[in-house]
């Protein structure tokens, strides 16, 4: 026996070429950045950090900080919603990497900023909508948009 599924609505929406951009962006400078400060500062203390062991540390240290800055744009700067479903049951992001399903009332809109949390795990995750997105979501949310 089916289950009787309202109709979604496919919106397309932003490509997510300049966020990944972005993203590599403060992940290869922060490590080129961190590597580079770590380097000139231990010369500076008058270390020679021309030896393997030196060079392996540095990338001990620097990796890890590369990856807090990646993690940090992760966090910050929403990801856009190249295709959106919308329902009566509420809202599904489609990205083929990363495709979520929300209910409404898991759903926040704020301007052309939405917010899913996770049935799962209770994370929020941020997305960047077009303003007909937005306006889409706004109009078929039952009750407040906020």
């Amino acid at each position: 026996m089916e289950r009787d599924e309202p109709p979604i609505e496919w919106i397309p929406g932003l490509s997510r070429a300049p966020w990944l951009i972005g993203f590599e962006l403060a992940f290869v400078l922060g490590l080129i950045g961190f590597y580079e400060l770590l380097f000139w500062g231990l010369m500076g203390i008058g270390v020679q950090v021309v030896s393997p062991a030196y060079i392996f540390a540095l990338d001990l240290v620097a990796i890890p900080l590369a990856d807090a800055l990646g993690m940090l744009w992760l966090v910050l700067v929403p990801y856009p919603a190249t295709r959106l479903g919308v329902s009566p049951s509420g809202v599904i992001v489609y990205a083929k990497l990363l495709s979520a399903r929300y209910s409404w009332d898991k759903v926040l809109l704020n301007g052309n900023r939405m917010v899913g949390v996770s049935r799962r795990f209770g994370i929020p995750q941020s997305y960047s909508l077009t303003p007909f997105q937005a306006s889409r979501v706004a109009s078929l949310r039952p009750g407040p948009s906020r």
